[in-house]
Parts: C-alpha cells; structure tokens; sequence
C-alpha cells in the first residue's frame, strides 16, 4: 500500500555543469528540490525558468535545487545551452547535471518530465509532483522541510 509517510531519499552523485559534484547526502541539514528535466522538452523551458526565479528569494538561501537532465544522449554543450536559452538569475541556487545513465531517474521512479521532488534536511521525501510545484507551496514545503 502507498503511504504518505515519508521515506529516505536515494542517495546519489551528480557531475554538475560548473564542473563541481552534487552529493546528496553532503547536503543533510538543507531541504533540497530535483526537479527531472529534459533539453527536447518545450515546457521545461518555463518550468526551469520558474524554479530558477523561486530559488533565489531570500528565504530559501541555502536551499540547494537541482535541474536534472534526463536526456542521457545529452552532452554538456546541450544542456548548457539549454541553460542559456532558461537565462538563470545570479542569485539562484539551481544546479544543472545530466543524468547520463537514467539512475538517478530510475531511483526516484520519474515517469514523467517536469517530475518535481521535494528532501527535507533529514534526507526524506517530503513531496513529489507530476508538474513543477507552484512557487507559493514550494515555499512552504522548502519552511517547513528546513
């Protein structure tokens, strides 16, 4: 039976388009969004776009969220150009990577792009949505995962 309860992120390692690592169990302490992408994807665009602007308000500093690419053709100028195409905010703390072998995809049983996670700071599962999570409820999930 599905419940509700919430359960422990999969861990996972992500090489990232800055060319640093995203380590998901160094990030315990700090709620973290993925939000499962694709650079072929039309409406990722926006979605993108809509978590980069979320990410950069003053009360979710600190809060890690990840842009990950499905696309395991992809290749890093795909998704940085896809990136340039979103145009991020400065000040946003959204991270891109591509998730080359569809691990991280398949741990979290992403059916369908735009999947949007939500971790809190002990590591578990405390939201999951079909579509990107509207800014105002992703406010409160990132307050209240914190």
């Amino acid at each position: 039976p599905s419940s509700t309860q919430a359960s422990r992120a999969p861990d996972f390692t992500l090489p990232l388009l800055s060319g640093k690592t995203f380590q998901l169990t160094g990030e315990r302490g700090h709620p973290v969004v993925l939000y499962f992408m694709a650079t072929t994807c039309a409406t990722c665009v926006q979605g993108s776009q809509q978590l980069a602007q979320d990410m950069q308000t003053p009360n979710r500093a600190g809060a890690p969220a990840l842009a990950i690419d499905v696309n395991s053709g992809d290749r890093t100028s795909d998704l940085r150009a896809f990136v340039q195409s979103v145009g991020q905010p400065a000040a946003s703390t959204l991270q891109w990577g591509i998730d080359g072998n569809d691990a991280i995809a398949t741990a979290y049983e992403v059916q369908t792009l735009e999947t949007m996670v939500v971790i809190n700071a002990q590591g578990q599962i405390v939201a999951r949505s079909a579509s990107p999570i509207p800014p105002d409820q992703l406010a409160q999930l990132l307050q209240s995962a914190a």
